[in-house]
């Protein structure tokens, strides 16, 4: 009995307190990395990755091949997306602040659905409507590659303060997995099946992101304390 009753005083003596919190910290970090939530938006953040990265590449190449445009208007489709996501990017981060501060998640759930919503279209006018595809890939600059800012502002959230660095990383990382695959995947799925079947794919990638934002959003994040 003694000995029991003299165990606390032994690890008050002998154990450093910051040693016992810094343990408590580490494992708080690794069962939020399996959260619910926080799955739900790495595998968001792949999926804008994908997105991202299988447009590109592919959209130069899909418009000059089977649409019939010159290169100089195929670089200029591709422009107008990157000019867009500057947009996107300052015009988006706006609205959250003002908006969306404690439900950043939400904001991605809505960019995203805009973006599929402008891909359906982009699928079904660039055959016959270019103008009209040409205002879709603007919307899918601003609203999708635009929302990139967000991803890393909620990504840097994921946990405390003290595992910002953790939490960018393994943001990036799945981002990065996503741009990995994203012009790979595409590309099979063109090789095998032609351009109008990886562009339904694509479709379908970017309804399923809206989806997993969707998700992160219903799990009830927050930012700064998102998972404690």
């Amino acid at each position: 009995v003694i000995a029991s009753a003299s165990i606390p005083l032994i690890i008050q003596n002998y154990v450093p307190v910051n040693e016992l919190r810094r343990d408590g910290k580490e494992r708080y970090v690794f069962r939020a990395m399996f959260n619910g939530g926080t799955v739900m938006f790495l595998l968001g953040s792949f999926g804008l990755g994908f997105a991202m990265f299988a447009m590109l590449t592919h959209l130069p190449l899909f418009l000059t091949s089977y649409v019939g445009l010159t290169v100089v208007e195929a670089g200029f489709m591709l422009a107008l997306i990157q000019l867009f996501s500057f947009f996107g990017r300052i015009g988006l981060g706006v609205l959250v602040d003002r908006f969306f501060r404690k439900t950043r998640v939400a904001a991605l759930f809505f960019a995203s659905l805009i973006a599929a919503a402008a891909s359906t279209v982009f699928l079904l006018s660039v055959s016959s409507q270019i103008w009209v595809a040409t205002a879709s890939l603007a919307f899918l600059g601003f609203f999708l590659f635009g929302s990139i800012g967000i991803v890393f502002t909620v990504g840097s959230e994921l946990f405390d303060v003290e595992h910002v660095g953790v939490a960018s990383g393994l943001t990036y990382f799945f981002l990065a997995l996503g741009n990995a695959f994203g012009p790979f995947v595409f590309g099979q799925v063109a090789d095998i099946g032609g351009y109008w079947s990886a562009w339904r794919l694509y479709v379908l990638i970017a309804y399923l992101l809206s989806l997993t934002f969707l998700f992160a959003w219903l799990s009830k994040m927050k930012q700064n304390n998102l998972f404690r």
